[in-house]
């Protein structure tokens, strides 16, 4: 899967959120596609400050998409995203969506920080070897 064809994961976007995201008003279909677009806008800055990316540059994201250790990260960095912003639209007056936005912004935050650094990208795996040199 590369960048342009990803789309969310809806098991990790309706966990813990079946009460509003039922599968009779949000089809698996549905929640792969909540959100998508501003969701992927945050994360591909997020990732392309993370490695060191040309955020436009797409190939380079692709390579990270490649390896599946990577696409389950990015899966999941994705759902919290499509969630943040799906509650950011959604605010109520009881304050339970405002709550939601939230949490989500606070787990997106913290699993970027904890994970990022852990993705790999495919042909910069360089082998850096130091030589003592005596002087004199």
């Amino acid at each position: 899967m590369g960048w342009s064809t990803l789309t969310g994961n809806a098991d990790y976007v309706r966990t813990g959120n079946a009460d509003v995201l039922d599968t009779t008003n949000y089809p698996d279909a549905t929640l792969e596609q909540l959100n998508l677009t501003d969701a992927k806008a945050e994360l591909e800055i997020d990732l392309a400050d993370a490695l060191g990316l040309d955020q436009n540059e797409t190939d380079d994201l692709d390579d990270v998409l490649d390896l599946t250790r990577n696409m389950k990260i990015v899966q999941k960095a994705l759902a919290y995203l499509q969630l943040k912003y799906f509650y950011m639209e959604n605010m109520t007056l009881d304050g339970i969506n405002e709550f939601r936005f939230n949490y989500y912004e606070k787990q997106y935050k913290e699993y970027k920080k904890r994970f990022f650094g852990q993705l790999l990208v495919r042909g910069n795996n360089a082998k850096v070897t130091y030589q003592s040199i005596r002087i004199g």
